[in-house]
């Protein structure tokens, strides 16, 4: 208790890699510890990791999903983790955005990744035909937008490079988006997961052109434990 004789109810402490929520469960008793890290995967299908169970993409299991098993390497060095994917299929960063309070703000996260790009570069004409979908100035703004408001709760940020896909002229499409989130970065001070170049196209690690199985998944995660 405090020197004026009113019971401190909860306490918060912010710190690198860590946010400790612990509430006291009554007078006299143990205060009882909530989570140490609160983890939240925001980008789009490939953060999402489940797809439908069908051909050609018969998917991967919730806890194949790469924050997942982040969460779960994080879990075994003994840290205690909530996790919350923040995923949704076809998302570019101006959808991302625009659901960032509901679906990640609230959460009240400390951590959060966060991976767009595949779609933000996108031509929905053919590779190389016509503009993508998400100009390049557009995702810069937006993914800027995105860290400054995550980092207003105190939150870590991690920005990730979009994995790399199958199709050759396809990922020519999406390089000055990669070079874009790799220059923001480093100008935010953010830490980057390049899953561009840890997730190289390798068939072995894929479900289809585009998304990684939970090979490829294990490889992300194993990125991120090395990242942060």
């Amino acid at each position: 208790s405090r020197a004026d004789g009113k019971r401190r109810r909860s306490w918060i402490r912010r710190g690198h890699r860590s946010r400790w929520y612990c509430r006291r469960r009554g007078k006299g008793s143990a205060v009882l510890l909530v989570s140490d890290v609160h983890l939240v995967a925001f980008g789009d299908s490939v953060t999402l990791g489940t797809r439908a169970a069908a051909p050609p993409t018969p998917g991967i299991a919730d806890w194949q999903a790469f924050g997942a098993r982040y969460a779960d390497v994080l879990r075994s060095r003994g840290r205690w983790v909530w996790y919350g994917n923040a995923g949704v299929g076809a998302d570019h960063t101006t959808l991302g955005l625009a659901r960032l309070a509901t679906d990640v703000l609230v959460k009240r996260p400390s951590l959060v990744t966060v991976m767009f790009g595949i779609n933000d570069s996108w031509h929905d004409s053919g590779a190389g035909v016509g503009a993508p979908r998400v100009a390049l100035s557009t995702y810069e703004a937006n993914i800027t937008s995105m860290v400054a408001q995550i980092r207003a709760l105190a939150a870590e940020v991690i920005l990730m490079t979009p994995n790399r896909l199958t199709d050759a002229a396809r990922n020519t499409d999406m390089l000055p988006y990669v070079a874009s989130v790799t220059a923001l970065a480093s100008s935010l001070g953010t830490p980057l997961a390049d899953a561009y170049t840890t997730v190289n196209g390798t068939a072995a690690w894929m479900l289809d052109s585009i998304h990684p199985n939970g090979t490829g998944h294990a490889q992300i995660a194993a990125l991120l434990d090395a990242t942060y």
